[in-house]
Parts: C-alpha cells; sequence; structure tokens
C-alpha cells in the first residue's frame, strides 16, 4: 500500500479546493490549471510548472503535512501552557500526548525522504 491509498479519501476534497482556489484567484480562464497527486521519487515535494498551469503534489508531501499538523495539534497547548508560565524547558513523559507530537515530528521529516516514506509508514501504523 503507497501512501496514495492512505490519503485517497481526502484527495476529492483537496481538487474541490483547488478548483475554488484557483478559480477565486484567476487562475482558470480561457486554460484551466491543472492538480495532479503523484507518487513518484521526485525531491520536489510540491512543485508547479507555470508555463502548462499545471501543479504536482507528491503524495509524500501531503503526509508530511498531516504528520506535521497532527505534531502541532499535540505540541501545541504544551508549548502555550510553558510559554505562559515562562518555563524555560519542558519534560514529556512517554506515551504523552506531547511525546506523541515529538514523534510526529520525525514521522514528518521521514516522509519527505524518497527511500524509506512508505514502509516507516507503514511500519507505525
Amino acid at each position: 500500500m503507497g501512501l496514495s491509498e492512505l490519503f485517497l479519501d481526502h484527495e476529492p476534497k483537496m481538487r474541490d479546493l483547488f478548483t475554488r482556489l484557483a478559480a477565486e484567484y484567476g487562475l482558470i480562464d480561457d486554460r484551466e490549471s491543472t492538480l495532479e497527486l503523484v507518487d513518484t521519487d521526485n525531491r520536489m515535494l510540491f512543485r508547479s510548472i507555470p508555463s502548462t498551469r499545471l501543479i504536482k503534489i507528491e503524495w509524500r508531501g501531503v503526509a508530511s503535512l498531516w504528520a506535521a499538523s497532527q505534531a502541532m495539534g499535540r505540541l501545541g497547548p504544551a508549548i502555550f501552557a510553558a510559554r505562559r508560565k515562562r518555563a524555560s524547558g519542558s519534560v514529556t513523559p512517554d506515551q504523552s500526548q506531547e511525546q506523541l507530537g515529538l514523534q510526529f515530528i520525525t514521522y514528518e521529516g521521514t516522509l519527505c525522504s524518497t527511500e524509506v516514506a512508505v514502509e516507516y509508514v507503514l511500519s507505525k501504523a
């Protein structure tokens, strides 16, 4: 199973959002802009080809953004609380939401790698 299968349910929403934003910002007129979601080993996770009005997004890019959002959802409250208390450091107990957030940061970086992304994510699922 590749990353495209893991996030396949979200593809229609991503395409709808792309179409709406492209229309809103005037990118759809006599030539339509196209979104392509691909699963290749290209190092550029998000790229635009202006001459053909093509936007290519690697599924690894989608997965890395998902992992980053999961990390911030778990770490954000702890960071906010630490800043409010003017704490200089933070200890994250094992099995905590904060520890899980730190693991998601590791996942996010790994997802950007071309060789091991799918195997790593599936081994943690």
